[in-house]
C-alpha cells in the first residue's frame, strides 16, 4: 500500500516567498536562514540527525505510522527508507551513513533503503553513529530491560555495555572512541540515574552526575558532552555540559528560563531547548559553551509556532546545520533547518575551533 509521497510536492508559494525572504543577519558575524521540510500532506515530521546538508528522521501520513527519511535539505527533498510498512526512525548519521531502527530492529544504512543492514535480531534502537560505531540498547531478553549496545557495522559486531548489577541502561551517544549515555540502579549502595562514559567495556570510566543530581548524556563529541542535570529533590531539568568529568560540569541554563535540556554538540555549539521563565513550552535554542551565550533559534520561525526543540548540529567548513521541530499545535511536530553561514572572516575562525575541539578527549 501506498504510504504517501516519497518527496514533499513543491511548498505553497507563500511558504517559498517566506523561506527566500527569512534571512536573518547578526551583525557583522554571519548570517541565519531556516529551512521548512514538513512534507505537504504528512501528519507530523522531525529532524532527528543532520550532517551539513543532509538531516535524517521520521514523518507521519494520516493512517500510516512513522517511517524514516532522509533529506536534501537544499532542495527540500526527501527519500523515504521504509520498507514493507515497517515504522522506523534515523537517529544519527555520518557524511557516509544513517542509524536508527526499522520495524523495530537496529539498523544501519548507507545512503539508500536498500543498503540497509540489521544490527539486532530483537527490539533494538541505534540512537547514534560516529566513525565506525553505532551505539544505542538493545533487549536481549524479548521483554526485559533495555540494555546499552555497541556495534561496529554488523550484528556480529555487537558488544554489550550494561553494567554489571544495572536494572537498565542505554547508550545514545559515541565521538567514535568512547560512548556515552544512562545508567539505572534501583538497587545497591548507589540507587539513581547516572550519565556515563563507556571506553567499549560495560564498566563506565567516568560519571558525569554533580553532587546530590540525576543526570541524562544526550550528545558527544571528542572532549565534550551534553545532556541535563536535575536535582534529586525534583526541581526542573538545567541543560548541562561536560568535558568527560562530574567537576567539569557547565549549567547552561539561561537565568530567564525555568527549566532547559541539550540534546547534541558540535564541540564549538550546543543545541536544544529551553522554557522562560513563566512558559511550559520549549523554545529551540543554541549555546556557544555558557548559559549566557544562547540563541533564541525559535525566533526565527514563521509565526504561529508555539515550542520547538532543536535535537541536532552539524558544522562542516565552517557551516552550522542545526536540525529540530516545532509545533502549532502542542501534538503535530514539523520538521526545520536552521542553518548558520558565518561572514568570510569567522568561518576560518570556526573551522579552527572545530579542529580543536576534535582534538580533546575526556579526562
Amino acid at each position: 500500500m501506498q504510504k504517501g509521497p516519497r518527496m514533499p510536492r513543491p511548498l505553497f508559494a507563500a511558504r517559498l516567498a517566506w523561506c527566500a525572504a527569512l534571512v536573518l543577519s547578526t551583525a557583522a558575524h554571519g548570517q541565519w536562514s531556516v529551512t521548512y521540510l514538513h512534507p505537504v500532506g504528512a501528519t507530523n515530521s522531525e529532524v532527528r540527525a543532520i550532517h551539513a546538508d543532509q538531516a535524517g528522521g521520521q514523518v507521519r501520513y494520516p493512517g500510516f505510522g512513522r517511517t524514516p527519511v532522509l533529506w536534501d535539505v537544499p532542495s527540500q527533498t526527501l527519500t523515504d527508507f521504509g520498507v514493507g510498512g515497517a515504522l522506523g526512525t534515523i537517529f544519527g548519521m555520518t557524511a557516509t551513513h544513517q542509524a536508527g531502527e526499522l520495524g523495530g530492529r537496529a539498523s544501519l544504512w548507507s545512503g539508500t533503503p536498500e543498503s540497509r543492514v540489521q544490527l539486532w535480531s530483537t527490539p533494538s534502537s541505534a540512537l547514534a553513529i560516529a566513525g565506525d560505531q553505532q551505539v544505542g540498547w538493545t533487549d536481549a531478553l524479548a521483554g526485559g530491560n533495555q540494555r546499552a549496545a555497541m556495534w561496529r557495522g554488523s550484528m556480529g559486531s555487537y558488544v554489550s555495555l550494561h553494567p554489571a548489577g544495572a536494572t537498565f541502561s542505554y547508550a545514545t551517544a559515541t565521538d567514535g572512541t568512547f560512548q556515552g549515555g544512562y545508567v539505572e540502579r534501583q538497587t545497591g549502595p548507589n540507587p539513581g540515574g547516572y550519565a556515563v562514559i563507556w571506553n567499549g567495556t560495560p564498566e563506565p570510566i567516568a560519571t558525569l552526575n554533580p553532587p546530590g543530581h540525576t543526570a541524562q548524556l544526550l550528545g558527544m563529541v571528542p572532549g565534550q558532552q551534553v545532556g541535563w542535570t536535575v536535582p534529586t529533590t525534583g526541581s526542573p531539568t538545567h541543560a548541562a555540559l561536560w568535558r568527560g568529568s562530574a567537576a567539569s560540569w557547565v549549567d547552561l541554563n539561561p537565568s530567564n528560563s525555568s527549566l532547559s535540556q541539550a540534546w547534541a554538540t558540535a564541540g564549538t555549539i550546543q543545541v536544544g531547548g529551553y522554557a522562560p521563565n513563566g512558559a511550559s513550552l520549549s523554545r529551540a535554542c543554541a549555546w556557544f559553551g555558557t548559559a549566557e551565550s544562547v540563541v533564541n533559534l525559535h525566533s526565527l520561525l514563521p509565526p504561529g509556532y508555539i515550542s520547538s526543540v532543536a535535537t541536532c548540529v552539524s558544522v562542516v567548513d565552517g557551516i552550522t546545520h542545526v536540525g529540530g521541530l516545532a509545533t502549532r499545535d502542542f501534538q503535530n511536530p514539523e520538521a526545520f533547518v536552521w542553518t548558520f553561514v558565518p561572514a568570510p572572516g569567522l568561518a576560518a575562525l570556526l573551522v579552527a575551533a572545530g579542529v580543536l575541539a576534535r582534538g580533546r578527549r575526556p579526562a
